[in-house]
């Protein structure tokens, strides 16, 4: 463990700031509003927890989705499977954290990491999985950390600030926060006066406040400076109070608070007995800002409390007990063959839930990608009109527009028509086979006009688009260059892009409003059937045109690449089995079992 004086890295803070926040964007081309959405758990240990905290409230103050903060042993003991898992470490080379990273992608999550070096084990690991995780780390050299974090700390939720301003189009007009937090430091100065009877800190935090107020409880407990207490101050009101009442003569109590909590923290300190010794900590910011603003505080204050008990926590006498038990290892074999029965049971859970209804991807699933000019194919056509006649419910949903409906009225008989659900633009739009195709009005998605003011302004020449109310997609050209030219046009739409979505499927990348969904044909069918839904598919991977198609349960994909969600089970990992002849043998295998309809025959299928 690296020994460096506390005291010395107190003093280069300042300057790690400024080189971070100076620096290019850290932010990867590849992600976007939409790569980070979702449900998250947010993992650190130790000082990293704290940025963890920091994370979660930066997630869900954006909308972006649920998140919950854990340490690698509380993920290694859940059974809920997230969207995306966000990674702090410093150093990159935690055994708990690469298990953590290992778990994640077995399971399916995409995975976001932040470290402050590219040759770290966590970063070299991430590069194996190219399309499921990213690293993000300093363009730039900043100051090392001793034996607690203290640069990288910094330096990492400056990398957080970077995501708010280029990915979500935060200016932060601002003081610098550590600047600001070191000089309100500085100009009031925690009172020495009774500190050498304090045995206990009792610290309140608040939610930006909350992530320093684990910051502090961290390094007081990893230092032996100090005993400590850490809640919020409503939880301090059910009881907690018994034990501070008894021995508040002795406890310093600590708040973190931000803008948002300015006016019951004030109450909240009233009501406590007037011999409370408390140091309040409150942010001129909100947001991100005021959470890096006191986690410097917290950084700062420790030092401060450090020097009166003659403690430099920078170099700390290790046992060697100490050693040994930060070295313990998790038995990989039991976590991940408890995860891979998790994983078996919703996967095969298709295989075995009766349903009521289908719903179907077009491209790729009831015809090839490589022939999806072409018409579907008799034999599944055969199959399609054998279960509509047996009360089977169906409906197709496509990223195509308005020739989705012509190619499936030549394709089926007309008998048939009303009986199919189609959805189009990927489920913008709703209507029977029978109808004509729905002619959608220019003002149905506003974004869409800057979008291709931008489009004419930026596309290569290889590129081609093709522009409609409520979808937009890019053709042609190399897998890479489409996916150049989309980030182009992420990054000139800033803040925007978080209302518009896209999705990659073979040929093309399709960009869509924020609201559409090809769920949206599953949702009309369940709402008259009232029972299962079985979802067919073939692109489930991350950002795939049927991520969310088959992220529904029970769902089956036909496709090449691994889908994003566990609970969809792969048939196209077997080639003989992709697109439309997976398709086929699905539909083959559809009976029926009195008014509802199961897949049993193809329970050979588990293994």
């Amino acid at each position: 463990m690296a020994k460096r004086s506390y005291f010395l890295e107190i003093t280069e803070v300042e300057k790690t700031w400024n080189t971070v926040w100076r620096s290019p964007s850290v932010v990867p081309k590849d992600i976007d509003s939409n790569w980070i959405s979702g449900s998250a758990f947010c993992i650190g240990s130790g000082g990293s927890l704290s940025l963890a905290k920091l994370w979660e409230y930066f997630h869900e103050s954006h909308n972006l989705g649920i998140a919950k903060s854990l340490t690698p042993y509380e993920f290694y003991h859940t059974i809920s499977t997230p969207d995306i898992v966000v990674l702090f470490s410093a150093s990159g080379k935690n055994h708990d954290i690469l298990q953590v990273f290992k778990k994640a992608i077995a399971i399916g999550c995409r995975v976001l990491i932040f470290s402050m070096t590219h040759s770290s084990a966590l970063v070299r690991l991430s590069e194996s999985y190219p399309k499921q995780s990213y690293a993000v780390y300093p363009r730039v050299s900043t100051p090392k950390d001793g034996f607690l974090a203290v640069n990288s700390v910094i330096a990492i939720s400056c990398l957080i600030a970077h995501f708010e301003k280029y990915l979500l189009g935060n200016n932060f007009e601002y003081e610098s926060p550590v600047q600001l937090a070191i000089k309100h430091n500085s100009e009031s100065p925690i009172s020495t006066t009774n500190l050498s009877k304090i045995k206990t800190i009792q610290i309140i935090s608040s939610e930006w406040g909350m992530p320093a107020g684990w910051d502090l409880e961290s390094r007081l407990a990893e230092s032996g400076v100090c005993s400590c207490f850490l809640t919020d101050p409503r939880n301090f009101g059910h009881g907690r109070f018994l034990w501070y009442e008894q021995w508040k003569d002795i406890t310093l109590m600590i708040n973190f608070y931000s803008k948002e909590s300015e006016s019951f923290i004030t109450k909240f300190q009233r009501t406590l007995p007037a011999d409370s010794q408390i140091y309040s900590i409150a942010s001129p910011y909100s947001g991100v800002w005021g959470g890096i603003y006191c986690i410097t505080r917290s950084i700062a204050l420790f030092s401060d409390l450090a020097k009166q008990r003659l403690l430099d926590p920078g170099k700390p006498k290790v046992p060697q007990w100490g050693r040994k038990l930060h070295s313990l290892h998790y038995k990989n074999d039991e976590m991940e063959y408890k995860q891979k029965n998790i994983n078996d049971q919703k996967q095969y859970a298709a295989l075995h839930k009766e349903f009521s209804g289908i719903v179907l991807d077009y491209d790729g699933t009831l015809v090839d990608t490589k022939n999806r000019l072409d018409p579907i194919r008799k034999e599944i056509i055969m199959e399609l009109k054998r279960l509509l006649e047996l009360g089977l419910k169906i409906g197709i949903a496509t990223g195509r527009g308005q020739s989705i409906i012509k190619a499936l009225q030549n394709d089926i008989p007309s008998d048939f028509h009303h009986h199919i659900l189609v959805g189009q633009h990927n489920g913008v739009t709703l209507s029977l086979l029978s109808e004509d195709a729905i002619i959608l009005s220019e003002n149905i998605w506003p974004l869409c006009a800057l979008i291709k003011s931008i489009i004419i302004k930026i596309k290569p020449e290889k590129i081609k688009i093709s522009e409609k109310p409520a979808h937009i997609s890019i053709r042609k050209g190399t897998s890479a260059e489409r996916t150049n030219f989309l980030n182009d046009i992420l990054t000139s739409l800033g803040q925007y892009s978080q209302f518009m979505k896209y999705k990659v499927s073979g040929h093309s990348i399709d960009i869509f409003p924020i609201w559409a969904s090809k769920l949206s044909v599953v949702v009309a069918i369940a709402e008259s059937a009232n029972t299962n839904i079985l979802c067919i598919g073939d692109q489930g991977q991350i950002d795939g045109n049927d991520e969310e198609l088959l992220s529904w349960d029970p769902s089956i994909s036909v496709g090449k690449k691994r889908p994003f969600s566990n609970a969809c089970l792969w048939l196209g990992k077997e080639k003989k089995y992709q697109e439309s002849s997976g398709t086929l043998l699905i539909l083959k295998n559809i009976h029926k079992n009195g008014p509802l309809f199961n897949l049993n025959q193809l329970t050979s299928l588990e293994r």
